[in-house]
């Protein structure tokens, strides 16, 4: 997994506490059900902001998924 200012030594899932990581995969994916089930929204801003919280699950989801 890639942090902020420490691109150049990523930490590996295995470094990790299991049940933060269960946890942060947790939430990731219900960022991801979320962004679909409000996808369809007739406000923009709902949808705006859906479209951003499922983005910024999917980095989380393939480092530790």
């Amino acid at each position: 997994m890639l942090e902020r200012g420490r691109e150049f030594d990523p930490t590996r899932p295995e470094e990790l506490d299991p049940r933060v990581v269960e946890a942060v995969v947790r939430l990731a994916r219900l960022a991801e059900s979320l962004g679909e089930v409000l996808r369809d929204c007739p406000d923009a801003g709902v949808r705006r902001s859906a479209a951003v919280l499922a983005a910024r699950a999917h980095p989380v989801r393939a480092a530790l998924d």
